[in-house]
C-alpha cells in the first residue's frame, strides 16, 4: 500500500472518480440528506491552502482517503485546527491500513502547524473507530434544522 498527503486539488480527480462508489451506501442509509459535494468549493479551498487529503492506494487504485479543512481557530489567533470533512476506506483495508492512513494524515497536519483535529459525525460506528485511534468526544453539538437538504 502506498500513502500520500496532498493539497486536495492535486488528488481531486482520483477522489472524485471514486466518489459515487464510495458514498452510495451513505446516501442509501441516510434520511437527512443526499451527499452532494461542491467540488468547485473544495478546489477553491485547496488552492487557498485550506483543504488537504491523505490517500492510500495500491495497484488497483485508490483504496481510501481522509479530507481535512485547515483553518485558523476563530477564537484563538495563531492556533490552526483541522476538521475531518470526508473519510472512506474500502472494507478490505479497514484494519492496519486505515490506521496507517490516519497516522500519515495526523503527522502531515502536525507539520502544517495544526494543533487540533476534529470530526463531526453522526455515525456511531465511525466514532468508535476514531475512539480506537485516540480521539475523544470533546464538544456537544446541538443542531436545529432550518430547512431541507436536497428535498429530504
Amino acid at each position: 500500500m502506498k500513502y500520500g498527503f496532498y493539497k486536495f486539488y492535486e488528488i481531486a480527480e482520483e477522489i472524485k472518480k471514486n466518489h459515487e462508489r464510495y458514498f452510495s451506501e451513505i446516501n442509501d442509509k441516510t434520511e437527512d440528506y443526499v451527499l452532494d459535494v461542491d467540488w468547485d468549493c473544495y478546489n477553491a479551498l485547496s488552492q487557498a491552502g485550506h483543504l488537504y487529503a491523505a490517500v492510500m492506494a495500491n495497484e488497483d487504485g485508490l483504496q481510501g482517503h481522509m479530507i481535512f479543512s485547515v483553518t485558523e481557530h476563530p477564537r484563538h489567533r495563531g492556533i490552526w485546527v483541522a476538521n475531518g470533512e470526508s473519510v472512506h476506506v474500502e472494507r478490505a483495508f479497514r484494519g492496519g491500513e486505515a490506521k496507517a492512513l490516519e497516522s500519515i494524515a495526523i503527522n502531515s497536519l502536525r507539520l502544517l502547524g495544526v494543533r487540533e483535529v476534529s470530526f463531526t459525525w453522526s455515525d456511531k460506528r465511525q466514532g468508535e473507530w476514531l475512539n480506537k485511534l485516540g480521539y475523544e468526544p470533546s464538544h456537544t453539538v446541538w443542531t436545529k434544522k432550518l430547512g431541507e437538504y436536497n428535498g429530504k
